[in-house]
């Protein structure tokens, strides 16, 4: 009895955190761009978690959260968001589009697909022989722009003295 109570009580817990995940953003009225640095990225592994990030519109910095399961997130990367001009605090962030910021300083590696699915890819790169594996997602119909495929190397940009913050540019393929 004790048992089948306690399993009921994890789907219902199960079913709700399912459920606040799921909803959709209101849409933006008057829409606005910028860049979001995601914080602290602990707890992304049991996909339960919020993911913590700010962005700064004129001198207001605001910090938000937002659901996320991607264990290849670090502190420190960036995403382009959208927000709501009259209302800044209403965004969303846009995780199709990662950014460098304008000051970070880059290097670059080749890397690897090891992983294609319709809205996202598994890469790795290596810097100094230390192998780096990232998430990237796009927009539904890149993986026929591009031809993509499990081995298909590409260009990847990597912020120096910070190699795990890496983005891979599909537009540009190693011969």
């Amino acid at each position: 009895m004790k048992r089948t109570t306690t399993t009921i009580l994890l789907i219902i817990m199960w079913m709700g955190i399912t459920a606040t995940k799921s909803v959709a953003q209101p849409p933006i009225k008057h829409k606005a761009y910028t860049y979001a640095t995601l914080g602290e990225t602990t707890g992304l592994d049991t996909g339960t978690n919020d993911l913590k990030y700010e962005y700064t519109v004129g001198v207001h910095t605001y910090k938000r959260l937002s659901p996320a399961n991607n264990v290849y997130l670090v502190t420190g990367d960036k995403f382009k968001i959208e927000y709501d001009s009259l209302s800044p605090v209403d965004a969303k962030i846009i995780f199709e589009e990662p950014v460098f910021a304008p000051t970070e300083k880059l290097d670059d590696a080749e890397g690897t697909l090891k992983q294609v699915h319709p809205r996202y890819c598994m890469y790795v790169y290596y810097h100094h022989n230390v192998e780096y594996r990232k998430i990237q997602y796009y927009y539904q119909g890149t993986v026929e722009k591009y031809n993509l495929k499990k081995g298909d190397k590409f260009d990847v940009n990597f912020v120096i003295g910070y190699p795990a913050r890496a983005i891979i540019f599909l537009d540009r393929p190693v011969k």
